[in-house]
């Protein structure tokens, strides 16, 4: 896969992104452009929505064939199990590596907020899953990233509200898209990034109908 697009701008489509104060970060247009349609597409076909950030590593004395397996596994199972709980689910992942043994990744997951209310239980089920997928206790291995907020809802403005009521929802649903935008951001960051092997992908997301 091909990475020659990046920008150092503040903002992608008239949303912020983390390129520093002053422009001296980049990030990768690609990500960004499907960070953005899996959250248009999400925030279209539900009322309400729970955006989760997660990233997830491997202990040290664990065996990499260096490619993606071990992540495509764990949002297979991810996916089986939301979609046997009748939960719409919507993913993002980008790989890295900078001179550590392994690679890590960064993760969002986007899921109906109707039915899952809180990032919690959700964040359980993925240190679960990916300690099945490495075959040991994943305790540690799962950063839930919520030392700031995690489970941030989206809330889609009411159709039926008042005029002044349906400007409130509108700016709060604004702002909710454009914080969880700049935050899922971090994963199109150039940065630890070159070193994944040719032929290897730098990310992963979900497959839009």
């Amino acid at each position: 896969m091909t990475f020659n697009t990046i920008t150092h701008a503040q903002t992608f489509n008239s949303l912020p992104i983390n390129t520093g104060i002053n422009g001296e970060y980049s990030c990768y247009t690609q990500i960004l452009e499907k960070l953005y349609k899996i959250m248009t597409y999400m925030t279209n076909k539900h009322c309400r929505v729970l955006f989760i950030r997660f990233d997830v590593r491997f202990p040290q004395w664990y065996r990499t064939t260096g490619e993606n397996d071990e992540i495509s596994h764990l949002f297979k199972m991810l996916k089986e199990n939301s979609k046997n709980m009748g939960i719409d689910f919507q993913f993002l992942w980008a790989r890295e590596q900078s001179q550590e043994k392994h690679q890590h990744y960064h993760c969002i997951t986007i899921l109906d907020g109707s039915r899952v209310r809180s990032y919690h239980r959700f964040l359980s089920v993925v240190t679960e899953a990916w300690g099945h997928v490495l075959g040991c206790e994943a305790v540690g291995l799962v950063d839930w990233c919520d030392r700031d907020q995690n489970g941030i809802r989206i809330d889609r403005p009411q159709a039926q509200a008042s005029p002044d009521t349906h400007a409130q929802q509108t700016q709060a649903f604004n702002q909710s898209f454009s914080a969880c935008f700049y935050w899922g951001s971090y994963l199109a960051k150039e940065n630890q990034k070159a070193n994944t092997p040719k032929g290897v992908r730098r990310y992963g997301a979900s497959q839009l109908k």
